[in-house]
């Protein structure tokens, strides 16, 4: 019973449901389904169809007709349907092979980064090496064209100071300065301006050791002066390569520490920064 009256409840989840009602509601909700009207519209197609082709008014030529378009009408259906799983079945292949293509991609993008960065950490070592060598050999070059020095200088100091080249080539550093791909960009702009301060500043001075004696002592001076200053400066650029380099390498096994060696006593009194 529903509350608040004496009626039977009728409401379809109801224990107190009618079941011929009950039946009869099933039944409309089957009847009125799509599945129900497609079969309504297939038995009318049908019944027309049959009653159309069998009344004996109906031409052989208009039946014949009417079963040519049917035909056809089914025909381009079926092309249909068919050139529509052919279009889907080519475009889950091509997404298929994009997917790969781009998966390949991406892994071959990964192995070179990879291949970069190892190329990087040797490199990395073997231009400390060689900076470490050629720091040494500045501080000795910076030494011996001191302005105090050049003020006087010997026969020595001279063919030292107008010497074409005074101080090896940066070989290894000009040799791979177009292979910097695992650096990071600050740091291969360093190494590449460093180079290029190196050559520059290891070339002869544009005049011989005759004309600079002609010179007075205090142009002496200033020339030393001014080559020493800018010694000074690749010098210490030079060192800060060396530090922005160290954290390619150290932490490799093979690796103890960073490359540095101690500047010598009888240097270290003239660098006394470079400690």
């Amino acid at each position: 019973m529903c509350r608040g009256t004496l009626t039977p409840c009728q409401n379809a989840g109801s224990p107190y449901m009618d079941p011929q009602m009950e039946s009869s509601i099933q039944k409309a909700r089957f009847w009125s389904s799509p599945v129900a009207v497609g079969l309504y519209g297939l038995a009318a197609g049908c019944l027309f169809t049959g009653a159309f082709f069998w009344t004996p008014q109906t031409r052989a030529a208009d039946a014949a007709a009417w079963a040519s378009a049917i035909a056809t009408s089914v025909a381009v259906i079926v092309a249909l349907y068919v050139s529509k799983r052919q279009i889907d079945v080519a475009k889950d292949a091509a997404q298929s092979e994009r997917t790969t293509a781009l998966e390949l991609q991406q892994a071959a993008q990964s192995d070179l980064v990879n291949a970069h960065r190892r190329r990087a950490m040797r490199l990395a070592h073997a231009f400390s090496r060689e900076l470490v060598l050629a720091r040494r050999d500045l501080m000795v070059f910076l030494v011996n064209i001191r302005p105090p020095v050049m003020a006087n200088p010997s026969r020595f100091m001279l063919e030292v100071f107008f010497s074409e080249k005074p101080l090896p080539d940066l070989a290894l550093i000009a040799r791979f300065a177009d292979q910097l791909d695992g650096f990071e960009d600050e740091h291969a702009f360093a190494i590449l301006t460093l180079l290029a301060g190196w050559q520059s500043f290891n070339r002869w001075p544009g005049m011989n050791a005759e004309a600079f004696i002609s010179l007075e002592e205090e142009r002496r001076w200033k020339m030393a002066d001014n080559r020493s200053e800018a010694g000074h400066e690749i010098l210490l650029a030079l060192g800060r390569v060396v530090n922005l380099l160290a954290p390619y390498y150290e932490n490799h096994a093979s690796m103890l520490g960073f490359v540095m060696e101690e500047v010598p006593d009888e240097l270290a009194q003239y660098f006394p920064k470079a400690r």
